[in-house]
């Protein structure tokens, strides 16, 4: 389990956000399972999974955040 808390994941998702193409929620969901894996295992495949899209709703955010 990581030693960060939700905001500085939060932090982490925008610091490291790349300037190639890549969706944002792919790129949150990758920090999220380098950082929380327990907790990106638990969205994969689920209708909150942002991975596949441009963005990530707030319905995972609120998720992540609670179960974090």
């Amino acid at each position: 389990m990581s030693t960060l808390s939700f905001d500085e994941f939060v932090r982490l998702v925008s610091a490291t956000l790349p300037n190639e193409d890549i969706r944002y929620g792919q790129h949150w969901f990758n920090v999220l399972y380098a950082v929380r894996p327990d907790l990106a295992d638990r969205l994969r495949g689920s209708l909150l999974d942002p991975f596949h899209r441009d963005s990530v709703s707030d319905e995972a955010v609120a998720f992540v955040a609670k179960a974090w």
